[in-house]
């Protein structure tokens, strides 16, 4: 690169041939690189800056490379980096990844089955590194080596893991001692640094020794916010604490900061966890976002019952998993948004107005957002009017069995004199909508989505209130009602998936409806 003293950008692509080029970046100065299908030590290389206007680095190995890999870096001249992403590449040495002074993203994806970063190292106190994002997927390592790697971030807050499927169980890093008590502020600084050295140098030592139990165990660091855990088929959570910490209870109650967890298509990552043992937690009552996905083994929603910060939950595919133990969480806790699908049985027998809830005034619910697949179970006098005075968005979504409403259910959805927002989306089977939609008096948008089945709008037609409206992909609607839409519509759409007749009485309109969008124009 001495020859172009003033090089800012370098792209190298289909250039099966070239046999070496000098450590990317080749400046401390801005630039950036483009490496594809060349022959290079990388099979791929993209050094720019990212949507957050950061520098990012993305690297993907080649096959027989493993001894010189890392050469092909200047680690020297990425003191800036903040992202990383690495993909079927070499361990990383500690030596390099400590040069990376401003990293604060890492994901890895596709490391080898002996260790993920580091090679020859073990726990070391002076290689703390001041990333806070990770992303692991598809990784061949266990539980007790990644462990080891998760102890060289104390400032880790968001983890994500896909895909590790040598991971058995999980847990959290148990509570050392030196982590309980603050050093005396009468302490010199040299003091407090020794005092330091020796937590992290006994932190490395614990969480060793904790995961050598079993190779298949990761201990999670107790620091973090925001974890995902996804396509890890065997990982079981711990029900009860590990070793000397009893104070916060088993599973991650320990993650005392965690705000957001996620666990998507881990069958038995809760099968320790049941209706009978309602005293038993999985997750602190830190917790405000939580989506569980293709979960099985817990009976009832009793065990997140201590959940009163929680603001959004999501239960999907979870099996034959009832809703018993959700209305606390709505009437006396914070949850504002519940979206319910693939899980048949949930609102089966849990009705607000079951002897075992406490029965609360309708005006403590504060659910505002509802999407669920479960349109008999749902729509009940008893959970409707709980829900009455809060709901403002419907969406009633991919369900495959209902062909009409039945007049109980009707006036179910009546009762919701606080809804603006309605969706009836992919209802395949829905041959109409109810008839005296024109109750809802506070409904501004009425959307209606590939449901091919509804053939006609309300007889009644739509509410005074609405302001929009929108049909896609419902063939069958030939006409809109026939006493007109309501003077109070602003917004009419009608993109795709509509009969030409229904496509020529929208085009009639425009002039009378300040917006009216026709992808066919």
């Amino acid at each position: 690169m001495s020859w172009f003293p003033k090089l800012r950008e370098l792209k190298v692509i289909r250039c099966l041939k070239l046999a070496s080029l000098p450590p990317i970046p080749w400046t401390q100065a801005p630039c950036s690189a483009e490496i594809r299908k060349a022959g290079s030590v990388f099979g791929r290389l993209v050094y720019s800056k990212n949507y957050k206007s950061e520098l990012s680095l993305e690297i993907e190995g080649k096959d027989g490379q493993h001894g010189v890999f890392w050469n092909g870096l200047a680690f020297h001249n990425l003191a800036d980096l903040k992202e990383l992403k690495v993909r079927n590449c070499p361990p990383l040495p500690l030596i390099h990844l400590q040069k990376l002074k401003s990293l604060k993203s890492l994901g890895i994806t596709g490391m080898n089955n002996s260790l993920l970063l580091f090679e020859g190292e073990s726990y070391n106190t002076e290689c703390l590194l001041p990333v806070e994002r990770i992303e692991i997927e598809h990784c061949g390592a266990d539980g007790k080596k990644l462990t080891q790697v998760l102890s060289h971030f104390p400032k880790l807050t968001e983890l994500e893991v896909r895909r590790c499927d040598k991971i058995t169980e999980l847990g959290v890093a148990v509570l050392l001692q030196t982590e309980m008590t603050t050093p005396s502020s009468s302490g010199n600084e040299i003091e407090t640094e020794h005092a330091q050295a020796e937590q992290h140098q006994t932190k490395g030592e614990e969480v060793e020794d904790a995961a050598a139990g079993g190779g298949g165990l990761l201990l999670l660091p107790r620091q973090l916010q925001e974890l995902r855990i996804s396509g890890c088929r065997g990982p079981r959570l711990l029900s009860d604490s590990l070793g000397k910490d009893s104070t916060h209870g088993g599973g991650l109650q320990s993650l005392c900061s965690l705000q957001l967890f996620g666990i998507l298509d881990c069958p038995r990552f809760l099968s320790s966890y049941s209706s009978s043992a309602s005293s038993c937690f999985p997750f602190p009552t830190s917790l405000q976002q939580l989506a569980l996905w293709g979960v099985e083994g817990m009976e009832t929603l009793v065990p997140l019952s201590n959940l009163f910060s929680l603001t959004d939950l999501t239960v999907h595919n979870c099996g034959d998993l009832r809703g018993d133990g959700l209305w606390p969480l709505v009437t006396q806790g914070r949850l504002t948004q519940l979206r319910i699908s693939g899980t048949p049985k949930f609102f089966t027998g849990s009705e607000p107005s079951r002897p075992h809830d406490q029965e609360i005034p309708s005006s403590s619910s504060k659910l505002e957002f509802l999407l669920t697949d479960d349109l008999t179970g749902v729509l009940t006098v008893p959970i409707c009017r709980l829900l009455s005075s809060s709901l403002t968005q419907l969406i009633f979504w991919d369900n495959k069995e209902m062909e009409r409403f039945a007049e109980e259910q009707e006036e179910a959805l009546y009762l919701h004199g606080s809804l603006q927002k309605l969706v009836f989306s992919h209802c395949t089977k829905l041959q109409r909508l109810p008839a005296g939609l024109t109750k809802l008096a506070s409904l501004n948008i009425l959307r209606i989505w590939s449901c091919p089945a509804i053939q006609l709008l309300p007889k009644d037609g739509l509410p005074t209130s609405l302001q929009e409206l929108e049909i896609s992909n419902c063939p069958a609607i030939k006409s809109l009602p026939k006493n007109g839409l309501p003077s109070s519509l602003r917004k009419l759409e009608v993109p795709y998936g509509i009969s030409e007749e229904l496509k020529r009485q929208c085009r009639k309109l425009k002039g009378t409806i300040p917006i009216i969008k026709d992808y066919d124009d």
